[in-house]
C-alpha cells in the first residue's frame, strides 16, 4: 500500500503488514506520524494505491455522533448497533453510573462521553476496534480507568475463548 496526501512525499511507501486479529495490540507514534491516516487508510477514507483485506468489521473510535442534545443512551444507539443491555453491562465493567444513559450526551463531561462512547464501541461483536487517541484530554486517574476497563475486558474474553467461564 502507497500513501501520500497531494504535493506531499510518500506517507507509506509499498507498506506491507498483517493484522492479527486475534491479538491486542497498540499503534504508538508521536502526533503528525500517520497513525489517523492509516486508520483512514484502512477504512476506506483515504484514496490509496495497492490493496487492503480486512477480514473483520472495523470499529473506530471516536464514533462520529448525529445529535449531542439526545439523551445519552439514543445518542449513541443513533451511531452504534447495540442492546441496552449490553451497553449496561460495558458500563458496569466502566464503572459508570447508569443514570448518565438519561442525561443530554453534551450535558457530560468529556471524560464521561468518550467512556461512553467507547462501552457503545465494545459492544459490536466481531470487530476489530481501531481507537484513535481515547486518552486524549483524559488526566492520568482517567487513563489509569481506561486500562482497567481493558485489563477486565481482555480478562473477560481470555475465560470466554478458553471456556474457563
Amino acid at each position: 500500500m502507497t500513501f501520500a496526501y497531494p504535493g506531499q512525499p510518500e506517507l507509506f511507501s509499498n507498506a506491507s503488514f498483517e493484522l492479527a486479529t486475534t491479538w491486542r495490540l497498540g499503534l504508538l507514534g508521536r502526533n503528525g506520524r500517520g497513525k489517523t491516516t492509516l486508520f483512514k487508510i484502512l477504512q476506506n477514507k483515504l484514496p490509496f494505491k495497492g490493496q487492503i483485506n480486512v477480514p473483520l468489521e472495523l470499529a473506530y473510535f471516536p464514533q462520529p455522533l448525529q445529535n449531542k442534545q439526545e439523551l445519552a443512551l439514543f445518542c449513541l444507539q443513533a451511531t452504534t448497533d447495540f442492546e441496552e443491555w449490553e451497553l449496561r453491562r460495558e458500563m458496569q465493567l466502566f464503572g459508570l453510573k447508569e443514570e448518565l444513559l438519561w442525561q443530554p450526551f453534551d450535558t457530560l463531561s468529556g471524560g464521561e462521553q468518550t467512556k461512553l462512547m467507547l462501552c457503545a464501541l465494545f459492544c459490536q461483536k466481531d470487530a476489530f476496534f481501531l481507537l484513535d487517541g481515547p486518552t486524549n484530554h483524559s488526566d492520568l486517574a482517567g487513563r489509569n480507568e481506561l486500562i482497567a476497563y481493558l485489563h477486565k475486558k481482555a480478562w473477560l474474553y481470555h475465560q470466554v475463548m478458553t471456556g474457563s467461564f
